[in-house]
C-alpha cells in the first residue's frame, strides 16, 4: 500500500525590477507588485537602481515608505550605470527564490483603473 503525504509547500518567488529612466512607469509597476496575492508564497521584490538620472528612485522610495503588506522589498544600488542585463543579474545574485523579471515599461493597467 502506498502512502501519500500532504505537504504544505511554500513557493519562494523573486521579482527583479531593473530601474533606469523609469520614472514614467515605475509607480504603476510597483502598484502592480503591491496588488499580488499569492497564497503559500514567499514573495520578494528586488529593485535595482542602475544609476538612474531621473526621479525613479524618489518614486520608489515614496511608494515603499507607504507600503505595509507581506511582500519583502530590497533596493540595491549599482556603483555605475551597467545596463539592463547587469542590473537584472545583480538582482538575481541577491534573490532568494525562483525569479522572474518585470520591466517597468511592461506594466499592465490595474483592474478598475482608468489610467492609460
Amino acid at each position: 500500500m502506498q502512502t501519500i503525504l500532504a505537504m504544505s509547500t511554500i513557493m519562494s518567488i523573486s521579482i527583479i525590477i531593473p530601474i533606469y529612466n523609469s520614472g514614467v512607469y515605475i509607480g504603476a509597476c510597483i502598484d502592480s507588485v503591491f496588488s499580488q496575492e499569492c497564497d503559500k508564497t514567499d514573495l520578494e521584490c528586488i529593485l535595482v537602481n542602475d544609476c538612474t538620472p531621473d526621479n525613479s528612485m524618489e518614486i520608489v522610495n515614496n511608494k515603499l515608505n507607504s507600503y505595509n503588506g507581506d511582500i519583502h522589498f530590497k533596493v540595491i544600488h549599482l556603483d555605475k550605470n551597467s545596463g539592463h542585463c547587469a542590473a537584472r543579474n545583480a538582482g538575481i545574485r541577491v534573490s532568494k527564490g525562483d525569479y522572474f523579471e518585470v520591466n517597468p515599461e511592461s506594466w499592465t493597467q490595474l483592474k478598475g483603473s482608468n489610467e492609460t
